[in-house]
């Protein structure tokens, strides 16, 4: 059948509605489009971290306003970013909450200055300068009830009301702006659309099949075949400086291997468990443990890519057929290796003439053990040296007469046998012409030969690399290995095993070794001494003026002014990044105003970088507590009992938050923090650059910084900051990822820096634990509803997402309104040795210091009560049930006291130049016949300003 556009529709949180609603009229989609929907979270996460990139992505409810949501959601951005088409349609507009739900996604991560608007009927016609779509597609007048946006420039809206009714205000950059119920922007290289109607009219399938189909989308996938789409990585490589991508035939897809395992033992699975498990994660495979399936198999209109013979049954003479078979399979394009099991038994005698079937001269050599070294000439092509151990040791059956260029390994000129019974001679100059592993053209395919009796992981990748399959870090896993076999009485055999990691493959150049930057020496060492001097020079500066900013909070915290305490600790963590210290001060005082959500994101970013902070651990069980998250809760709260068995407060809330779990309705709420997997491995904290590092350009990365560097600094016309496909390292390049965690595609031609021994030794991409569950959790995934393409995790979403994208860094509405009204204090920062503003030097101090700490106080102190026991403690009398983020709160070091570090700021300018009110009530004042410099009720006295 012709390709179709592969599309996919989101819709987690409201899947019965969408199907009873919309799902008939979607179906006209399936026409024109390969349609696959998302129901679950995740299923959705599936999709949006998938190497599968669609055409375009339906968001057919209001899931992306739900902040459990976040990472979905700078996913799709960034997806959009990178040349798809993402489009808020179906349900979303009549599902969402509240419009400023809606608000924050477009404002913090679409960077649009679109807003909700009014929701109405009305008749509207095409506005026919919009661009993106085909006009010819969409009807040029409907009817729809919808949600409108507003803040539209004419060339987005695709739709507008009459003339007459129609609202036109002028827009922040001096231009119209309207109100439309549907718009189509360029974001990025790619797009987003939003369709506001709530009824789902004919026009509105039609729409959204043209926004699906836009001009410049992706290429098509087609249905049932093995071909991938165009981009299976979001990597863009669009720079002026960088080759055209190859055709999509020339991409890498999920090949066929047959295991050939007629004489199979039951100990093979466990001994090779790792080249079972690269196989499964990375191609089709299948095992035939008879002639008769092994025949099935070659003869089949699509036979494999690679056959494995894993055993010798094959040089018996009852198999004389199949074994010309596999000839004329080898002859005619085929790949073809003898390995895992087969040179244990192969009859030695027969070598020669056995190879002469494919006039190959090899025949059997010696049989011992030794290190093994790549061909110093190179290894046979097409083969990659990027993708086999460099060295180890291995016992094998050797090939002599083999040419030097069909040869993979040789021992080495320091190689010695490597036996527990004889001398650790010296290997001859005979044995060291002899390899054991090779690799050789015959006819129009290739001929393999491993001859290790061990299963060791270099013969296991070296197998994998014959077999054409690309492997990850992780996709191997771990071995059971047999460390000692001990024989006892009576026939008894005890063996002792261990588990072994998978040994990750070294950087190029480098020896092998468990860190992710080789042993060896930086030939730019003294640029980056220079750099990270520099560096260390601005981040003192900024952490001085973050810890007066989160002294100046302690102290708002102190006075119960939770949003400005907030404030300033929020600014803190923006100026010397997310510190501990910053943004768990910062959950305290979001926990006050009720804000749960971001304080539960302020204590999770906390626990990033240190994962024992026990106030941390604390707040987010408290936020989570609130949330109804008890399972999360409880976690933290054993984490931290194992910490301070002694912590009373946490035992209480313990066994509270304990009591009330409901495993069925919680059971995945665990399931999407992916940092639960990096205990005891913290990340580091960055403070970001202000210099040409962090240029932007025009979004295109800029190839001839991350390599040689540009001349042009921050007047290149393309992007030196990193993004979510780079790392940065040490020289300030952006390494890339798709190349850090497996293969970049792209080669000598990706616009990133493929090198390692610049980046930090302790990096995310070191974390083998956390990475393996997250490719077997996407795998498990893609299991449920596999597409015909391969399919695997993308590299990026491998990477932890950058803080900035944290909800506790944008203030929400409410806590923003708080902030408004609740008093400054200049004093306290002046009694806290901070520098005070204009107004405390003057002799001047706030209502809100002579309130706090003035001797005749009629307001009684909240935090003295809270000590006694008295109204609003944390002793709670009866049954009455304390209030969260308040009384509850306070039996337990809940403040840090600034035990972590200081600060200053205080800023009370505005109130003095509009007689104690901000600028804005002072000019509505102004317009309600008011005037300002009169004495309000509730306001600050001018006079004590």
């Amino acid at each position: 059948m012709p390709p179709k556009p592969l599309v996919v529709v989101l819709a987690p949180t409201e899947s019965d509605l969408f199907l009873s609603v919309c799902a008939h009229k979607f179906k006209v989609l399936k026409e024109k489009i390969e349609l696959r929907e998302a129901f679950t979270s995740e299923q959705v996460r599936r999709y949006v971290t998938s190497t599968v990139r669609p055409h375009a992505v339906i968001v057919a409810d209001s899931f992306v306003t739900i902040p459990s949501y976040r990472d979905v959601l700078v996913r799709l951005v960034d997806y959009a970013r990178s040349g798809g088409t993402v489009i808020y349609a179906g349900l979303l507009s009549s599902s969402v909450s509240t419009p400023s739900a809606l608000n924050v996604g477009l404002e913090q991560l679409w960077e649009l200055p679109w807003r909700t608007g009014p929701h109405h009927r009305e008749t509207f016609s095409l506005n026919t300068s919009v661009r993106g779509i085909n006009h010819n597609f969409v009807p040029q007048n409907y009817s729809m009830t919808a949600l409108f946006l507003a803040n539209v420039e004419l060339q987005h809206a695709i739709y507008l009301e009459p003339a007459n009714v129609r609202h036109v205000e002028t827009g922040p950059h001096g231009r119209a702006v309207y109100e439309t119920p549907a718009a189509f922007a360029p974001v990025g290289q790619g797009y987003f659309g939003y369709i506001g109607d709530v009824n789902q009219e004919g026009g509105t399938i039609r729409l959204l099949l043209a926004m699906c189909l836009r001009a410049g989308a992706r290429a098509l996938i087609t249905s049932r075949t093995s071909t991938p789409p165009l981009t299976v990585s979001s990597i863009s490589n669009t720079a002026a400086d960088t080759a055209p991508l190859a055709p999509s035939d020339n991409l890498p897809v999920r090949r066929k291997v047959l295991l050939l395992s007629i004489h199979k033992h039951d100990w093979i699975d466990e001994t090779y468990s790792q080249l079972y498990r690269g196989l499964m994660r990375n191609a089709y495979i299948a095992e035939a443990c008879d002639a008769v399936d092994a025949n099935a198999a070659l003869l089949d209109s699509s036979p494999p890519d690679a056959v494995v013979v894993t055993d010798a049954a094959i040089t018996e003479v009852s198999y004389s057929a199949l074994l010309q078979k596999l000839v004329d399979y080898t002859n005619n394009g085929g790949t073809l290796i003898f390995g895992v099991n087969f040179s244990t038994f192969f009859p030695q005698m027969k070598s020669r003439e056995f190879f002469q079937r494919w006039k190959l001269s090899w025949s059997s050599g010696d049989y011992y053990r030794t290190t093994f070294a790549l061909n110093p000439a190179g290894v046979p092509s097409p083969l990659s040296s990027a993708a086999l151990v460099p060295s180890f040791s291995m016992k094998a059956l050797h090939l002599k007469d083999v040419p030097a260029e069909c040869a993979v390994y040789y021992a080495t000129s320091d190689s010695h046998l490597e036996s527990l019974v004889y001398a650790p001679t010296k290997i001859t100059p005979k044995q060291a012409t002899q390899t054991p592993a090779a690799f050789a053209p015959v006819g129009k395919g290739f001929l393999g030969y491993i001859g290790d009796v061990n299963g060791e992981q270099g013969s296991i990748r070296l197998t994998l690399e014959m077999c054409g399959v690309r492997i990850r870090p992780g996709d191997m896993g771990t071995r059971k290995v047999t460390d000692n076999v001990t024989f006892g009485p009576g026939g008894r055999i005890d063996t002792t095993t261990r588990d072994e990691e998978e040994i990750p493959l070294p950087a190029q150049g480098g020896p092998s070794t468990s860190s992710s930057v080789p042993a060896v020496d930086r030939p730019r060492e003294a640029e980056v001494r220079a750099r990270a001097a520099a560096r260390d020079k601005v981040k003192q500066a900024k952490v001085a003026k973050a810890d007066k900013l989160k002294e100046e909070g302690n102290e708002f915290f102190k006075q119960e002014s939770w949003a400005k305490a907030a404030e300033r600790y929020r600014e803190a963590a923006l100026i010397a990044g997310p510190q501990p210290i910053y943004v768990s001060n910062l959950a305290a005082a979001l926990l006050k105003l009720e804000e749960w959500e971001a304080a539960e994101s302020a204590a999770s970013r906390a626990l990033r970088h240190d994962p024992k902070h026990i106030k941390s651990l604390y707040r987010r069980a408290l936020a989570r507590k609130a949330l109804n998250r008890y399972l999360g809760a409880v976690s933290d709260l054993s984490i931290l009992l194992d910490i301070d068995e002694q912590n009373e407060a946490a035992s209480k809330e313990f066994i509270e938050v304990e009591s009330r779990i409901n495993v069925e309705d919680e059971i995945d709420e665990l399931n999407h923090d992916e940092y639960d997997y990096m205990a005891g491995e913290p990340l580091e904290v960055e403070v970001e650059s202000d210099t040409e590092d962090m240029h932007i350009g025009n979004g295109t990365p800029c190839k001839f910084y991350n390599h040689n560097g540009c001349r042009h600094g921050n007047r290149c016309r393309f992007k030196h900051a990193p993004d979510s496909k780079s790392v940065r390292d040490d020289l300030g390049r952006n390494v890339c990822v798709s190349w850090l965690v497996g293969e970049c595609r792209f080669g000598d031609r990706c616009v990133y820096a493929h090198e390692k021994i610049y980046l930090p030794a302790r990096g995310w991409w070191t974390n083998k634990i956390r990475l393996e569950h997250l490719r077997e959790k996407f795998d498990d995934f893609a299991c449920e509803d596999r597409m015909d393409v391969s399919e695997s995790i993308l590299p990026e979403a491998l990477k932890p997402l950058p803080w900035r994208y944290d909800i506790w860094v944008h203030p929400s509405a409410e806590e923003k309104a708080k902030a408004l009204v609740q008093p400054s204090a200049s004093t306290s920062a002046t009694a806290s040795g901070s520098r005070p503003s204009r107004n405390a030097r003057a002799g001047r101090s706030t209502q809100a210091s002579s309130s706090r700490r003035g001797q005749g106080s009629s307001r009684p102190n909240r935090a003295q009560n809270r000590a006694r026991g008295g109204p609003g403690s944390g002793a709670t009398h009866g049954h009455a049930q304390p209030r969260w983020g308040h009384a509850a709160l306070g039996a337990y070091d809940y403040y840090d006291d600034g035990d972590d570090s200081d600060g200053w700021y205080n800023e009370i300018e505005e109130l003095m130049l509009y007689c104690g009110h901000t600028r804005s009530d002072y000019e509505e004042m102004l317009l309600q016949g008011m005037k300002p410099w009169d004495e309000i009720p509730g306001s600050i006295s001018f006079g004590n300003l």
